[in-house]
Parts: structure tokens; C-alpha cells; sequence
């Protein structure tokens, strides 16, 4: 981009440096920027990356992006002098850099006129991101469509997405993350969706959105923001979704296709995508998937009925842009899971499910379903705190408790004081459980305990990384 391209975008102002010089990329962190970079420099809560300006220079960043105050530029800006760094780097001042930065990949992204597909829901939003990445792979080759990395689905991984997004792109897909009201309204205005899926409404983020309302008002504003002519795809079987639609929420100028599984509450529309004969064996499923008048016989390398749904919405996807089915089918049968999502594998004899990467009350009921559902000795599982349920979150513990029960399991370890309260109900209904606040006496007492044919799940909030008590099982011995 240009430096006039930056400040047509921002809004901005040019301090110092050449108008007619360009950049070859945006960087956000000293540690990686590298020469010709625009140097962003953004403020949070715990960090000021306006006290690194002088250190991205030294990296070779061509420019800076910087806050207007006055403070900044008359004490930040006294070092950059030629003699210092041989170079007079390009300063533009803007009112906030973290809004500048997203006008800077709203910019980017309508330079391309391609579909743009952007996913967010309660649960299985970046594995049906990874399946419509698979899916529109099959169409247009896959390094040509642009996808989030890792967990880049929020106000600054999104734009850094978007800053990606080159001439060789002819679609993208995009996961959208929230926790607070208005992130999603503001993702929406920066990527400009041309279709948008909403998986499904549950209990996450409960501290910042208030109620299930409030996730179900904060995830459907990707609808709203929908564009004339834009796609709505929902889950038909979801309940909060069907009440959504049925009051009149979708904009006139929007279509809406559905998803479900034949026989629940699919709506009765012809552009219907529906999974029937449903068969899950272990760590794979199969099912007949209807998209409009063809059906095909489909198979799926993830476990769990929750992932024929997240292979649904990715079908769904693929249908509202035309893609053939024989494709879709294809896309879906071929794509992967993303780590620490029900990742299955053998350690020592022990069948280990990896699903460490984020829980709420939804997803971890439907952990611990499939646990229930797979031959084993023993079913142990291992539960960290599930954060971010404000209000909620001790009668949310407490109610996880019948879930686990439910699912037949035998052993229930717990890390942290509101994982404590589950273990505390598990144990009242007769179950056995024991409660951790330290992981190394967890993962201590957890080598202790496994023995040989057992089933172990772990799961928590990603600030609990229970993927820690994972790395250390490899040097289990089973107990005889």
C-alpha cells in the first residue's frame, strides 16, 4: 500500500516522510517487523507499543502508524533523526491507531470484489471455518482462499487477516470472535461479508453479553450487517435461531438458507441443506447429506454428532455460493480438524480426546456425550474452569455436573475453584471426583490413576491451558 492509500484509509496525517513511498507489509510487533513494514503502533491495557517506535525503526520499518497526541509525537519522535538510523521513516498520526488499522483492512479487503464468508456462533466456529476453507478449496484451489490463522477472530486478528488478502485470493472465510457487545457490528464493517453463518447461541461469554440473549443479539448482528443481496446461513435445529427468524429479525434484502438434521426442525424451504441416516463410529461419522434435490453419501474424519452440524453449516456455505455438491462432499470429506479440538490419540495404551482449547456449559456437554458414546474401561475426565460466565458461573458448574453423570463417567479431575463446584455435585450424586487447584499435584495424581484401556478427555477455558496436563501423559505407565 501506499502512503497516500494509508491516509485516504485513516484519515490520517503525514508528519514526516515521503507521500510516494509504499510498504510491503503491516506489522503490529516489533519482535517481527521487517524491512519496508508499516509499524502500526496500537496501546492496551498492559502495553504502549509507542514506547518501541525506535526499535522498529532499528528493525527496518519503512513507516510508522502512530496516535495524534501531541505527547507522542514531541517525545517519541526525537531519535528518529537521519544521522541515527539513515533513514527519515514515513510518521502518520491518527486519532486511534487500533480504528485506523481496521479502515486500513476494510480498505484492503474492498480493493477485492470476491465472496467473503464469515463464521461466528457459541461453539464449532473455527472447525466449520476449516470446512468452508476445505470446501471453497475445492473450487478455487486452496491458496487461493484466505482464512484465519490460529485464533486471529478478533478486532486485531481479523485485520491482520484482512491485510493478506492479495491478488491471488478469489474468496475468503473468516471466524469472527466476540466477548463484548459491538465487536461483532465492528468485524462486520471491516470485512463486509457477503454471506454470513451463525453455527449456533449457548452459554460463552456470559460475562461480557450479559444473558443468552445478549450472545444471541451480539452473534445474529453478523446478519444484520449483511449487505443487499448478502446470504444468512442458520442452524434450523438450533432454538434460538428458529426464534429469531420467526420474529421477522432477517433483512428483507438478505436470503436465508437453513441447516439441520432430518426429522428435528429443519424449516421448509427448498434451499434446505439436511443430514439423514446419521452413523457415528469412534473418531468418524458418516451420514446421506441432502443439498436441495441431490443427495450424497458423505463421510466425515471427526468425531461427535456436533461436527456433522459444523459439517452441515460448511455444506450450507458451499451450497448459497453455488459450489457443485459433488465438490462439497469432496470439501467436507477432506477437511481437518484444528488442534485441540477433540484431537484423538493413543498414549500408553490410553485413549487420549484433546479438546483443551476453550470450554462453555454447551461444548462441554458435548464432550462429554461423545465420551459417553466410546468403548472404554474407564471414562475419566479431566475439567478445567469454564471462565467468562459472569453471574453464571457457579449454577452453570453446578448443572455441568448432571451432563458428566449422564454420560456415564467414572472418574471426574477438576483444576481450578469453579471446576471445584462440579466435582463437589459430581461427588454428591455418587460419582467419584477430585478437585485440584495446583495442575502439577493434578497432572501428579493423574499419572497415578490412568491405567491401560482408559478413555481421558480434557477439557477447560483456554486461560486454564489444560493442554499442559496433555504433554505430560506421553510418560504414563498404565497401571496393571
Amino acid at each position: 500500500m501506499t502512503v497516500r492509500e494509508i491516509l485516504k484509509a485513516t484519515k490520517g496525517r503525514l508528519i514526516s516522510g515521503d507521500i510516494r513511498a509504499s510498504f510491503k507489509n503491516i506489522s503490529t510487533d516489533t519482535r517481527s517487523v521487517k524491512k519496508g513494514d508499516l509499524f502500526i503502533a496500537l496501546k492496551g491495557k498492559n502495553f504502549d507499543a509507542h514506547d518501541f517506535l525506535a526499535k522498529a525503526v532499528a528493525g527496518g520499518a519503512a513507516g510508522m502508524l502512530v496516535r495524534r497526541a501531541s505527547c507522542v509525537v514531541s517525545r517519541k519522535f526525537k531519535n528518529f533523526q537521519r544521522s541515527t538510523f539513515n533513514v527519515q521513516p514515513v510518521v502518520i498520526a491518527v486519532g486511534d491507531t487500533l480504528r485506523a488499522m481496521q479502515d486500513i483492512a476494510n480498505f484492503c479487503r474492498m480493493r477485492r470484489r470476491i465472496p467473503v464468508i464469515c463464521v461466528t456462533g457459541s461453539n464449532g466456529k473455527t472447525t466449520t471455518k476449516e470446512i468452508i476453507w476445505s470446501i471453497l478449496g475445492m473450487k478455487f484451489g486452496r491458496r487461493h482462499v484466505l482464512k484465519n490463522k490460529g485464533n486471529f477472530n478478533n478486532e486485531v486478528g481479523v485485520p491482520l487477516t484482512l491485510f493478506g488478502l492479495g491478488r491471488r485470493h478469489k474468496a475468503a472465510v473468516l471466524e469472527l470472535g466476540t466477548n463484548a457487545y459491538g465487536e461483532i457490528r465492528r468485524l462486520v464493517e471491516i470485512a463486509r461479508p457477503t454471506a454470513g453463518v451463525v453455527t449456533n447461541i449457548g452459554m460463552s461469554h456470559i460475562e461480557g453479553l450479559k444473558s443468552v440473549g445478549g450472545v444471541a443479539r451480539e452473534k445474529f448482528s453478523l446478519i444484520k450487517g449483511l449487505r443487499a443481496g448478502g446470504t444468512a446461513v442458520l442452524n434450523a435445529d438450533d432454538a434460538m435461531a428458529r426464534r429469531w427468524i420467526k420474529s421477522g429479525n432477517i433483512p428483507p434484502s438478505v436470503r436465508l438458507v437453513t441447516y439441520g438434521i432430518s426429522g428435528n426442525y429443519a424449516f421448509n424451504n427448498r434451499r434446505n441443506v439436511c443430514a439423514s441416516d446419521i452413523k457415528i463410529s469412534g473418531c468418524r461419522s458418516s451420514f446421506r447429506l441432502s443439498l436441495g434435490s441431490k443427495t450424497l453419501e458423505t463421510k466425515l474424519t471427526m468425531p461427535g454428532l456436533f461436527n456433522v452440524y459444523n459439517a452441515l453449516a460448511g455444506a450450507a456455505a458451499g451450497y448459497a455460493m453455488g459450489i457443485r455438491a459433488e465438490l462439497i462432499k469432496k470439501g467436507i470429506e477432506s477437511a481437518e480438524s484444528p488442534p485441540m479440538r477433540m484431537e484423538i490419540k493413543k498414549s500408553g495404551g490410553i485413549t487420549i480426546i484433546n479438546d483443551a482449547y476453550n470450554a462453555n456449559p454447551s461444548s462441554v456437554c458435548q464432550a462429554v456425550s461423545f465420551l459417553g458414546e466410546i468403548p472404554g474401561k474407564r471414562k475419566i475426565l479431566v475439567l478445567g474452569d469454564m471462565l467468562e460466565l459472569g453471574r453464571l458461573a457457579v449454577p452453570a458448574h453446578r448443572k455441568i455436573s448432571e451432563d458428566i453423570k449422564k454420560a456415564g463417567v467414572d472418574i471426574l479431575f477438576t483444576l481450578g475453584n469453579l471446576a471445584r463446584v462440579t466435582a463437589k455435585k459430581f461427588a454428591l450424586k455418587g460419582g467419584c471426583a477430585r478437585a485440584f487447584t495446583d495442575k502439577k499435584e493434578l497432572i501428579k495424581e493423574l499419572k497415578r490413576e490412568a491405567r491401560k484401556g482408559d478413555m481421558l478427555l480434557v477439557k477447560g477455558s483456554r486461560k486454564a491451558k489444560m493442554e499442559e496436563v496433555l504433554d505430560v501423559l506421553s510418560s504414563v505407565v498404565p497401571s496393571s
